[in-house]
């Protein structure tokens, strides 16, 4: 017999799988070899550790509220005040935006030239350019603010407020 069939018979023994004449015969190997029996003490202690880690442990009744209440970090939250200061802050830089493109601040265009970083005669390389249209950035930008105004102004001060008035009437 080899070392992993008699572990497996000691662990079948271990487990208490083995019948009453494998294990009297197992009890009887055991008493003359100490090999034998150091391997069932080894697996012994690898068993009752197995045992002790699969062993699920219930959380308590409050476990989840706790978790949750751990999550939500103190200062992370937008507070009302903050939320019109954002909003009024965001609407100045959309109307300044808007009124400097009314005035044809952003009207011209920009043209980028790339020169190549190092001339060489055997290898010539293309001019790149590119024209930058500001006014069309600008219009980019103040959507994308605006976008951002009314996300802020649903999340943080509508949709509280609307809240707040239907638990008023249940």
């Amino acid at each position: 017999m080899n070392a992993s069939d008699n572990d497996e018979i000691l662990l079948r023994y271990l487990d208490g799988e083995l019948s009453e004449p494998a294990a009297i015969e197992l009890q009887a190997t055991l008493e003359k070899d100490s090999r034998l029996q150091q391997r069932l003490n080894e697996l012994r202690e690898v068993h009752a550790l197995l045992i002790a880690a699969t062993k699920v442990q219930t959380p308590s009744l409050k476990f989840e509220e706790s978790v949750m209440n751990n999550l939500q970090l103190p200062g992370q939250r937008v507070t009302r005040s903050r939320a019109w200061l954002l909003l009024a802050g965001s609407l100045v830089a959309s109307i300044t935006m808007l009124l400097l493109l009314s005035v044809g601040a952003f009207n011209n265009s920009t043209t980028i030239l790339i020169d190549a970083p190092v001339s060489n005669t055997l290898i010539t390389l293309p001019e790149l350019s590119f024209n930058l249209n500001m006014r069309m950035i600008v219009n980019l930008i103040v959507f994308v603010n605006l976008i951002l105004l009314f996300f802020l102004l649903d999340r943080t001060i509508l949709k509280p407020y609307f809240n707040q008035r239907r638990s008023y009437h249940l």
